[in-house]
């Protein structure tokens, strides 16, 4: 909400904000905001950025939380025997509260310091990156108090999530008796299968299964890692550079006044001077090139109008060599009947479709002179082709309650554009040059800029900084990812631990009875398999809502992105988690079972 801040400060400090083009009396100022914070120009444009931002944030949260939870709950859960044999020799039911509590705090602590540690220590690489590629972010550091707010914030978040994730286990291990207590086993069997025919997968079914909220867990706490590197690629691999570049500049350069390229070419007095558009085209290497006419402030509604419209129509005069570099949504561009003909091109807003159609005719009114042109088709309005700002025109200019006018931009040949003008200044100039003398252009227009009447952009300084932007938000989303990856990663890593040695003298009677070592291992294998193909499936489907529901939205928001599916994210960390599944299961099995069969059971009695 930076235009309504600024229109605060300027109104406390007795300004007042006006929004028409023109000259400014006393006490007046414009407010102009960077398009990038406007992008479409909608009244929710901030929101439509914040609360996918927020969603991410939620999700990271959401991450952590299942991390610690499914962490802690294991733990107690291994410690309730332990706690019901101390409740035979008296310890009450609060004092058993308290002890779980007590310990999970201890064993937090030492992970809080050494989490804020390694969080602010990533964090500020992040932020360092983010900022050396922003000029106004270059000299901003990372001050005491916000870093201390940062710890205070991670400090009361962890411990609540280990406060609430300890709660339901030290409330069972306070109320049941010490007996069972002491017997406590986390699979609790609500009914009994009868089969004639059990199996591995039927066996690790029914075990992965009979905890239903330890198996969302585990399964959440997998799939959000995935997600969020799926979200990421799919934006990124989507940022579509040629679109992106069509909206801010179609010819290899464009150059103009410095004002055109602050979105402040209010006034023919802006324009470009010839003798710019002289020296680029008598240089080496120019192919050729075209330019726009505007007449800024001059002319405005109801100067000129179109005869039973009730709009606010902007003519643009336009040289065919730009034409060429447009698309057609509407009819086709015909050369000959635009230089010798009274014709236009609506330039259609993104955002708002025109009322004009291909093949009607208008009467266009500049003050007391009227022309009837066709309209030979439509083509996107953007930044490349018009006017770098989104002028607001009302009804009645002395009226500030006056309802606001719909924009038409009509673009005419530079012939039929003065005829009705009667001027024919320059706003910008775009051309294409050979690939060879780039360098040299380049130079040459740097040294231009040395006359307060020039600025340039070209396709060169867009494309880098669209890499900039691109690479930026993929080191950002990696960085993310991968640590989420890395946990839930060492989450799954202590489910399968855990498990195993919980199960240890299970397994050791299994293997009395009879099974070998290899079926056993296949037996918690099956396990784990069902954990990753569950997480697969979960995530897919959550990404699918995601893309639905947000990214599809956010990308439409944004003009330089073209959506697009992806999956390949989404099974490369749930392919890694097969693969350590299988691998960590069999090394692990193998060395807590290298004892004797009699001696596994003994000890673990």
């Amino acid at each position: 909400m930076i235009r309504d801040k600024l229109i605060k400060i300027s109104e406390r400090n007795g300004y007042k904000v006006v929004d028409d083009p023109g000259n400014l009396f006393d006490k007046e100022l414009r407010i102009g905001v960077n398009f990038s914070y406007i992008l479409s120009g909608a009244a929710n444009t901030d929101f439509m950025i914040f609360l996918p931002a927020l969603l991410l944030l939620i999700l990271v949260m959401v991450a952590g939380f299942l991390i610690i939870n499914n962490i802690f709950k294991i733990s107690v859960n291994e410690d309730i025997n332990l706690l019901g044999l101390l409740k035979t020799i008296g310890m009450t039911k609060v004092q058993i509260r308290k002890l779980v509590h007590l310990e999970s705090f201890i064993i937090a602590i030492p992970s809080i310091i050494m989490g804020n540690i390694i969080g602010i220590s990533i964090g500020k690489i992040i932020l360092n990156k983010i900022f050396s590629t922003n000029v106004v972010l270059a000299n901003i550091n990372l001050s005491l108090v916000l870093i201390l707010l940062v710890i205070l914030f991670s400090t009361i978040f962890t411990l609540l999530t280990v406060f609430l994730s300890v709660m339901s286990p030290a409330r069972y291990a306070a109320k049941i008796s010490p007996i069972d207590a002491s017997k406590y086993n986390e699979t609790e069997i609500k009914k009994k299968y009868k089969s004639d025919n059990i199996s591995l997968g039927k066996l690790a079914k029914r075990q992965v299964f009979s905890n239903k909220f330890r198996f969302a867990s585990i399964v959440l706490s997998m799939s959000l890692s995935a997600v969020i590197l799926n979200g990421v690629l799919t934006y990124t691999s989507n940022i579509d550079l040629e679109k992106g570049l069509s909206d801010v500049i179609v010819t290899d350069y464009n150059i103009a006044s410095p004002k055109y390229f602050r979105y402040r070419y209010y006034d023919k007095e802006d324009r470009l001077k010839k003798t710019f558009i002289d020296q680029v085209r008598g240089h080496k290497g120019f192919k050729d090139g075209g330019a726009l006419y505007y007449y800024g402030d001059e002319y405005r509604y109801p100067d000129i109008t179109v005869e039973g419209k009730n709009i606010a129509p902007l003519l643009i005069g336009v040289d065919d060599y730009l034409i060429n570099k447009q698309k057609f949504i509407e009819g086709e561009f015909d050369r000959d009947k635009w230089n010798n003909g009274s014709y236009a091109i609506v330039g259609e807003d993104s955002d708002k479709k025109s009322s004009f159609k291909a093949g009607d005719k208008i009467k266009i009114k500049v003050k007391n002179s009227i022309k009837e042109v066709q309209i030979m088709g439509k083509i996107n309005y953007n930044f490349s082709d018009g006017l770098r700002y989104y002028p607001i025109i009302q009804e009645n200019q002395f009226d500030e309650s006056s309802p606001e006018l719909d924009l038409e931009y009509f673009y005419l040949n530079p012939n039929l554009y003065k005829e009705l003008i009667g001027d024919n200044s320059i706003m910008s100039y775009g051309f294409d040059v050979e690939d060879s003398e780039k360098e040299n252009f380049d130079k040459l227009l740097k040294t231009f800029e040395n006359d307060p009447d020039f600025s340039y952009d070209s396709r060169g300084l867009q494309i880098k900084s669209f890499k900039d932007f691109k690479n930026l938000i993929e080191f950002v989303g990696y960085s993310l990812s991968i640590v989420l990856f890395l946990i839930s990663v060492l989450n799954f890593i202590n489910i399968i631990a855990t498990e195993i040695i919980r199960n240890m003298v299970n397994l050791s009677i299994l293997e009395a009875i009879g099974m070998t070592k290899k079926n056993i291992k296949k037996y918690l294998v099956k396990k784990n398999l069902i954990y990753s193909i569950s997480s697969l499936v979960f995530s897919f489907v959550v990404m699918l809502l995601i893309d639905k529901f947000i990214l599809i939205d956010l990308m439409a928001e944004t003009k330089w992105t073209t959506f697009s599916f992806i999956i390949t994210p989404l099974l490369i960390v749930n392919l890694a988690n097969i693969i350590i599944g299988i691998l960590f299961t069999s090394k692990f099995y193998e060395k807590h079972s290298c004892n004797s069969l009699v001696s596994r059971i003994r000890s673990l009695e």
